[in-house]
């Protein structure tokens, strides 16, 4: 396991970045790319990357890995004009107190930039919904997913999609594994039972006592509660076989 320096640059952009994504978790995805990804190229996406915050670190791992794909950022908040946004629960739900930032008409350059400083190959944002992402590409060596509500039926349809479009030895990665969510959970043991797919897994405890021992959750502009040592690790994942 690769545990970093406390004064890791990219602790600093990404605690500035708003979005429910954990130290903790930036690191564990980190470690999981860089310790599980096999696949030697092939697509790299982050589904429902919002502004960017998982998005620097899993960058940074290709990076570090001197991999040289393209990074795609997929959002529907990149297009408000896509017809799916209004079937979404974001769309659904009007001027989500969460995201206003995203009508900035420098979004999406902000966007682009904080993840480039970490993808040296290239950012592209496109504003599709995960399910319109994954039927126009093939070939992925990595993906996360982390859309909308997370409600089992779309979880369950983009594990489904994507089920022979991985390479072997790539990675599929979901947010909200195994908390209030059970749609992540539930889809990631779907495609194990498929036998094409092994679950990967990380040493939280040792990650977890290194952000509470260097106090890295300070300042992080995340949406999730942060309670004594008690950091999210809601993070899980795959890899094809």
């Amino acid at each position: 396991m690769i545990i970093v320096d406390e004064k890791w640059p990219i602790f600093n952009s990404f605690k500035l970045t708003p979005g429910a994504f954990a130290v903790t978790e930036g690191i564990g995805m980190y470690n999981i790319i860089r310790k599980y990804l096999k696949a030697e190229e092939g697509i790299v996406a982050d589904c429902g990357s919002h502004a960017g915050k998982s998005s620097m670190f899993a960058a940074l791992a290709f990076k570090d890995m001197g991999r040289s794909e393209e990074f795609n950022m997929v959002d529907l908040l990149y297009d408000l004009s896509n017809p799916e946004w209004s079937t979404t629960w974001q769309g659904r739900s009007g001027n989500n107190p969460y995201w206003p930032y995203a009508s900035d008409p420098a979004f999406l350059e902000n966007c682009r930039e904080r993840v480039s400083v970490f993808a040296p190959n290239g950012v592209k944002l496109n504003g599709r919904s995960s399910l319109q992402f994954i039927a126009e590409h093939d070939q992925f060596s990595y993906i996360f997913i982390d859309t909308d509500d997370h409600r089992e039926e779309l979880v369950r349809s983009e594990a489904k999609a994507l089920g022979n479009k991985v390479l072997p030895g790539g990675l599929i990665l979901f947010h909200d594994y195994l908390n209030q969510y059970v749609g992540p959970s539930h889809a990631l043991n779907y495609l194990v039972s498929t036998g094409k797919y092994e679950q990967v897994t990380i040493n939280w405890n040792k990650i977890k006592a290194f952000v509470y021992t260097y106090n890295l959750e300070a300042g992080n502009h995340s949406w999730q509660p942060f309670e004594g040592n008690n950091f999210p690790t809601f993070v899980g994942g795959v890899r094809r076989k």
